[in-house]
């Protein structure tokens, strides 16, 4: 049991580690903002199988960009959570991602955070093996 919870902690920091990649915030266009990307481990039976990809934009109403903006982090938070779990459940290195069910949790996982945004859109998805 001691070895589970050790191999436990050990994803999750792996998780936040890998998640916590830096990149620009690139405006795409008013109510758009680009996501750096996020890697999270594909984890099957304790062992880490591969790596899921994503870059993402928000859509959200054109309104107040700031108020976006400074949500970022919170959401960002909330984007990784989602899509690990969704690595965790979803996902494996050898067959090609559900992208439309990925866009569905992460643009749940955003709205819960601010509900100004629209949806998150998906510009480029891989899982590929360790």
């Amino acid at each position: 049991m001691r070895v589970f919870w050790t191999s436990l902690v050990a994803v999750v920091a792996g998780i936040a580690c890998i998640g916590a990649t830096e990149g620009a915030k690139i405006p795409v266009a008013p109510g758009m903002l680009t996501i750096a990307p996020i890697q999270v481990p594909i984890v099957d039976g304790g062992h880490v199988q591969g790596l899921l990809t994503v870059k993402l934009v928000l859509d959200s109403d054109g309104g107040d960009g700031a108020a976006v903006t400074a949500a970022e982090p919170r959401i960002r938070s909330a984007l990784l959570s989602a899509t690990g779990e969704f690595a965790r459940l979803r996902a494996s290195p050898y067959i090609p991602v559900d992208a439309t069910r990925l866009s569905a949790e992460v643009s749940a996982a955003a709205r819960r955070e601010l509900p100004a945004v629209k949806r998150v859109l998906i510009t480029e998805v891989s899982a590929r093996p360790a």
